[in-house]
């Protein structure tokens, strides 16, 4: 029993000093729901980008001199644009645009076409936020994520309707396949977390929002060519429509990417215990985090924090009602993993 103490010691001390553990030093903000909180600390970020594809870790955000020469656009549309007025991380994010009324179809192409090196089986993550000036949605499509190939196409989009989306869809061979949006429908100008999985071995796609599973769907393409992304395409739209998309932090992968930065608050202090709230980023760097607080279903309080980063390494707790951070843990959460 000694040795096997002294073991769980050693390992928890590995892991320490190989991953950097994410720490909270203060908050400030109202503590409510739709209040914006800010969080100061150090390494609640840290991307974990040994697994990713070339391509992103160096044109990672969306941060060179233009989509083009960062490689975004070696298969043909390239009409989105760098934009710097909004951003989750860094300082420019993605922007596609499109307004006015379209014909049924097809209409409106807005977007960047490339990437054309991977895997058969990869995952990817993006964090997007729409913009909305009219309140109304194309009511057919409203394509995002496009992955080329053959026998057919494969697209992961909201799902088209005249007011705001409340579910995703996979699309494939024809084939629709639906998920929830967690929260309801897509709020304007929020930040958003799609991850996806596409897998020739398993023939199955996945899709994630917000860290939940929503998709599960079978995947029959065998070959991918390139991936396209944006406002691939949107129609079936009147005269007052307008509408923007701004994608951040994208990557692919051949293992999960994870959040950049996954922000929790709950009513229990021990972590999975409770009920636990994902919360929605407004900027996320290592040194500060923005978030806008989501306490529904959480009662009176008091509420803890938790930061897990992307290297899946998690923060002390947190008390929100107190101000204090509880004691750092020494041994990783077991439902993490340790890199």
């Amino acid at each position: 029993m000694k040795k096997l103490f002294t073991m769980l010691i050693f390992l928890s001390l590995t892991v320490a000093a190989n991953a950097a553990v994410p720490t909270i030093n203060s908050v400030s903000g109202t503590v409510g729901t739709g209040q914006v909180l800010t969080i100061n600390g150090a390494n609640m970020v840290q991307e974990n980008n040994a697994n990713w594809l070339s391509l992103f870790k160096t044109a990672y955000g969306f941060e060179g001199a233009s989509p083009s020469g960062d490689g975004y656009c070696t298969s043909g549309f390239c009409e989105g644009a760098y934009d710097t007025s909004v951003k989750l991380s860094g300082y420019k994010s993605a922007l596609f645009s499109i307004s006015g009324a379209s014909a049924p179809y097809p209409n409106f192409i807005e977007s960047f076409n490339g990437i054309s090196t991977w895997t058969q089986n990869f995952y990817g993550r993006t964090y997007f936020r729409y913009t909305n000036n009219s309140g109304v949605w194309p009511d057919n499509a409203l394509k995002f994520i496009d992955i080329q190939g053959s026998p057919n196409n494969l697209y992961i989009q909201p799902v088209g309707s005249v007011t705001a989306p409340s579910q995703f869809r996979v699309v494939d061979n024809g084939q629709n396949y639906y998920g929830a949006i967690p929260g309801g429908p897509i709020k304007s100008d929020r930040w958003y977390l799609l991850e996806w999985q596409y897998s020739s071995s398993t023939s199955s796609v996945k899709v994630w929002i917000d860290n939940k599973l929503i998709i599960t769907a079978p995947l029959t393409a065998t070959t991918q060519n390139f991936i396209e992304y944006g406002i691939v395409n949107a129609f079936s739209t009147p005269s007052n429509f307008a509408l923007s998309l701004r994608m951040d932090n994208m990557a692919l992968s051949s293992t999960r990417v994870y959040p950049s930065s996954l922000v929790e608050i709950s009513n229990s202090a021990t972590y999975g215990q409770g009920t636990v709230n994902y919360q929605a980023p407004v900027s996320l760097s290592d040194g500060s985090v923005q978030i806008k607080a989501d306490l529904t279903g959480l009662g009176t309080g008091p509420y803890y924090l938790f930061i897990t980063n992307n290297g899946q390494t998690r923060s002390a707790v947190y008390n929100l009602s107190s101000g204090s951070a509880g004691a750092t843990a020494l041994v990783a959460p077991a439902n993490l993993t340790v890199k």
